[in-house]
């Protein structure tokens, strides 16, 4: 199998991890899928010990991933019977911790009964077959594009550092 990982964005300076391949060994009692997930956690445990990330502003990461799951879990959308994947996309997130725990998440929990998909999203004018987007004050959108971008979509917004 062969796995790759994107481009990390971390405090402005851009770490090109790129096309990491990951040969599965499968003679352990570990999954092949555990292998992976310690090896992606350690590369990104790796990335973030060097760039000053604090375990505090992980905490912090995971406590958001795990509350926008929340969102999910107690939100009804209208369009729901008709998906086949919950899909978060974030944009912003300098740091990338959020789009991480994000993926944990997807990993270990669903929408319901819906598998959850995580994308990174670089544009607002990208948000097509999105349930859910979360942006933080560093994407520098102004509410009035997202709200345009978005449309009568039954996509749910969460911000970070934007007023009420």
């Amino acid at each position: 199998m062969i796995y790759y990982i994107r481009c990390v964005k971390i405090n402005s300076v851009i770490f090109k991890v790129f096309i990491l391949l990951f040969s599965v060994i499968l003679t352990s009692n570990i999954s092949a899928q555990e292998k992976i997930k310690d090896r992606i956690s350690f590369i990104h445990n790796s990335i973030v010990n060097r760039t000053g990330i604090t375990a505090a502003s992980r905490t912090h990461a995971k406590k958001q991933a795990l509350f926008i799951h929340n969102f999910i879990m107690n939100i009804q959308w209208k369009n729901y019977a008709q998906l086949d994947t919950f899909t978060i996309a974030v944009l912003g997130d300098t740091t990338g911790l959020v789009l991480y725990e994000l993926s944990i998440v997807a990993q270990e929990k669903k929408a319901r009964d819906l598998p959850i998909k995580v994308k990174s999203l670089t544009n607002i004018d990208d948000i097509s077959d999105v349930q859910l987007l979360y942006f933080d004050k560093s994407s520098n959108l102004k509410l009035e594009n997202v709200y345009k971008a978005i449309g009568d979509s039954a996509i749910l917004m969460v911000t970070q550092g934007y007023p009420y």
